[in-house]
């Protein structure tokens, strides 16, 4: 998917609501390891106050994702909202420095009056996944011994977990045991 531009150039007094589908072939092609099962849904509305310019948006799409329990790929529905603050790139010097204030901060840029809005749309995908995928709350994971998904079969591998922390008082424990007998 090449990029999709958003011209803020003569944009209305009162702003302008934008409603578009993106194609989830094209957006996979640029999302590395995440894939979209569905397109993306956007709907949003557009501000431009002198230069800065507001972006008010929704998102909403199915990832597929592998759980981080058990491996198996599965559907991830999600809904993003967002607002984000744009300003026209400055031109940079290279041979200065320049101190970030909190407007570089906490906002984006555009260029030639026009914003990338298929780079938005990734940047709120990324931010929609979780840190850790489940499939389900209670997912069981994989056995620890044998590697089989604990959510599909039970397995009979008998595994005494002990946090090596705690070797030391499972010694003594046996220690104290031998030294009654």
């Amino acid at each position: 998917m090449s990029n999709f531009w958003l011209d803020v150039a003569d944009l209305p007094q009162g702003g302008r609501k934008l409603q578009y589908v993106f194609d989830f072939k094209g957006l996979n092609k640029r999302l590395g390891d995440v894939k979209l099962a569905a397109p993306v849904d956007f709907h949003g509305e557009v501000y431009k106050f002198n230069e800065q310019v507001i972006l008010k948006g929704e998102i909403s799409s199915v990832l597929r994702l592998s759980c981080s329990r058990c491996l198996e790929s599965f559907s991830y529905p999600f809904q993003s909202e967002f607002v984000l603050d744009y300003f026209p790139k400055e031109e940079e010097l290279l041979e200065e420095e320049k101190e970030l204030g909190e407007k570089d901060l906490i906002a984006s840029h555009y260029t030639n009056n026009r914003i990338d809005l298929s780079a938005t749309v990734r940047e709120q995908i990324f931010l929609s996944i979780p840190i850790k995928p489940l499939c389900l709350p209670q997912c069981k994971g994989l056995c620890l011994e044998c590697g089989s998904n604990l959510n599909v079969s039970h397995c009979d591998c008998f595994t005494e977990r002990i946090d090596d922390r705690l070797s030391v008082l499972k010694k003594l424990k046996v220690e104290l045991k031998e030294n009654k007998k």
